[in-house]
Order: structure tokens, then sequence, then C-alpha cells
């Protein structure tokens, strides 16, 4: 998913300010305000910015903040640069990191040194990086970085999806695994050709292309799901709960829809379905379009559960993911086309027919998820939020009237 492009760096999670969170929030944004090196980075046309906070509510309802980053990156061709503060509420401590230095990625400065064409793809401070490796072959391979701790389950999620590609003999590929280098938190995958389905989509296009999709999902259904970690709708139930609880408290404004949203989540809470083989993220950028063969990439959050999580997430992620839908409303008549197309063509290609209950209930799941995020990642603003809220009741409306 590519970063928004950013235009300010002044307030940060402004909307936390009155919270308890806010003392450090303050000392945060003065020391952004005050880096001279981010403020460089940030005059340059390639630069764009990401930020991501871990804030708690103890029992009595109070923000702490955990844990915080906030990232200036700069590509230009093959250069990349960034510039990230963080804080840890462990250390007590705010820090500045300049890539490839980042003590949670320890050996990317001697690996990337180490390699003659190297290519930033996606760094996540702290969490991961992604790069393109090219040999003096001219061979081009995937590089990840993973932190300690979340390399192992990645690599195995991997190799069990080209086992199951390969005797599934998918109509799509997936990227082949290609070893790895545990020392250096590294593994290698192949590269796999097309462009993201997210970038080239466009409204015209999207009816045709979400139907593609669709097909895509429902052969990744139909794999074996054993041996993977089940996800519950009691469990999903329970992200959304949460979900509403924090932007209750970040946005106490907002607190009766999104309490009457959860309302409904429990009062027609599904049973569990028959569990299939969920890739956990599924959305258009994780789809590459390629005229030969598409491909579906990113198997790390892939789970058992019901399908109509991913279903819902799909739907969910288009306004965020997909540019051409960025200032959509939920009753645009383009999004609706997508998304009814998006619907009626995973039900053809399963066979199935699709429980709107369980979809509708799954959508607003997916839409609270998507609408933390937008706080979590600083990429909130009123319009957008209340185009959320906008989205919510529509759905609850809707659940209301398939339930009963």
């Amino acid at each position: 998913m590519s970063l928004p492009a950013c235009d300010s760096f002044s307030s940060p999670y402004a909307y936390l300010l009155a919270t308890d969170a806010g003392r450090r929030l303050r000392e945060i944004t003065r020391e952004i305000e005050a880096d001279q090196r981010a403020a460089v980075l940030l005059n340059h046309a390639e630069t764009v910015c990401t930020s991501d906070a871990s804030i708690h509510q103890n029992q009595k309802g109070k923000l702490k903040l955990y844990e915080f980053y906030w990232s200036v990156q700069r590509q230009s061709g093959q250069e990349f640069d960034a510039r990230t503060l963080t804080y840890s509420r462990k250390a007590d401590a705010i820090a500045w990191l300049d890539f490839p230095d980042d003590p949670d990625l320890p050996q990317v400065r001697e690996a990337l040194a180490d390699q003659e064409r190297v290519q930033v793809l996606r760094y996540v401070p702290q969490r991961r990086l992604t790069v393109r490796l090219s040999s003096p072959n001219g061979t081009n391979v995937i590089g990840k970085f993973k932190r300690s701790g979340r390399i192992d389950d990645a690599i195995h999620k991997l190799k069990l999806v080209n086992q199951l590609a390969a005797a599934a003999e998918l109509p799509f590929e997936v990227p082949a695994f290609l070893g790895a280098d545990m020392d250096r938190q590294m593994f290698r995958q192949s590269l796999c050709a097309g462009q993201s389905l997210a970038s080239v989509m466009t409204r015209a296009t999207a009816p045709d292309l979400l139907t593609h999709a669709a097909q895509v999902l429902a052969h990744l259904h139909k794999l074996p799901a054993e041996g993977l970690e089940h996800q519950s709708n009691s469990a999903v139930l329970m992200e959304a709960k949460s979900a509403a609880d924090w932007m209750s408290l970040l946005l106490p404004e907002h607190g009766e829809d999104l309490k009457y949203s959860f309302d409904a989540l429990a009062a027609y809470s599904p049973p569990d379905d028959d569990p299939v083989f969920c890739h956990g993220d599924f959305v258009c950028s994780q789809m590459l379009v390629d005229p030969a063969r598409w491909s579906l990439l990113d198997f790390d959050l892939c789970r058992s559960g019901s399908r109509y999580r991913d279903l819902a997430i799909l739907l969910a992620s288009l306004p965020s993911d997909a540019g051409c839908f960025s200032a959509a409303m939920m009753d645009d008549p383009s999004l609706m086309a997508a998304e009814s197309g998006f619907i009626a063509a995973y039900a053809a290609q399963s066979g199935l027919t699709i429980n709107h209950q369980a979809l509708t209930w799954h959508r607003i799941c997916a839409e609270l998820h998507y609408m933390m995020l937008m706080l979590k990642k600083n990429r909130f603003t009123q319009a957008r939020f209340a185009g959320g809220l906008r989205r919510l009741r529509l759905l609850c409306t809707g659940l209301d009237r398939v339930a009963s």
C-alpha cells in the first residue's frame, strides 16, 4: 500500500492532546518541529510520512501512550532515506533513527551493504523492511526483513501457501520461498510480475477487475485451512468492541454512533460457519495485475476463519486502498456497482448462496477496523471519519433489515 503524501508534521495525533497521552505527544510534536534533518527531507517532492501509535486504556479508562513512531521517508530512484522518531513507554524515552539503523532490524545495514543493487520498496520502522534485490546477472528477487519473533511465522506461512498452491494448481501466482538468512532476520521470495490492482483500477474498470479479484478469493478459500490459527466470529466481535471503545474514548462526541454499531453487532452475531483458508488482509494493493497471470501477495496474516471476513475487508478497504474511490461515499453509484459485482462474482465462482446477514455483520466489523486504523496511523480527518460513521449507519440499517 502506498503511503499518504505528507503535507504537514506540526501536530501528529492532535485529537489526542487533551487526553492523558497528550503530555508525551506534545513533547513528540516539539521534537518533530525542531528537527532540522526531518525538515530537509520534508522539502523534497518524493517525501512521504507514516506514523503509528500503540495506545492503551487502563481500568479507569485513561489512555496511555505505549509506543509511537513518526517517519519521514524519501525515495528518489534507487536512493532511499528515512528519519524516524520513536517513543517507548518502557524506556520512557524519545529517540531518532536514521535509516538503515534500526535496533529492531539490527542486520539491515550490513545486509544492504553486501548487495550491489538494492531498492527499498517499503520500510515500516521497528517492524519490517521490504526490498528488491538485483543480482549482477539481472535476476530480481524480493527480500523481507522482519523483527525478531515474526520471521519464523512469516516463513512458515509462505512455505505452507507454496505447498497448497502447487497442489491446487491455482489460476494465480503466489510468491515462491527462495531461502532465508536467519542471522540477518531476512528471507527471500520470488518477484511476481504486474502492477498493483489498487493503482491501476479506475471507476470504469473496477467492475471487471473486482470480478477477477473475487475469482481469486474464491479459489483461495478452497485451499485446506488445517494447521492455521483459527479466528472465530466471537474473536472478530471482540476486536470490533475494542475498536469502538477505543474510538469512543478518543472522540467521545461520536460515542453514541459507535455504541449503536456495536450493539447491532452483539444483537445479530452470526454462528461460526465452516472455516476456510483466509488471507487476512485481502485488499487491492495485495494483488498484482499482469496480462498473463495475476498474483496474490503477503500471507503473513493468513488464518482459518469465516469467508465473509475476507469479503468484508476488501469492501471496507476500497475508499482507503483504491485511489479511484478515495472520495466515494457508500451510496456512490460506481462504488455500489463495483461492490455488487464483486459479491456476485464471488458467489458464482464459489457456487455458494451469499449469507447477507453474515456478510453485513462482518462488513460492520471491518468498517470499525478501518476507522480505528485511520486514527492509529494519523490519517484522521473529520470528513473521512464522518464518512465512516455514515457507512456504519447504513450497514446497521441493512443488518437489521436482513436479520428481521
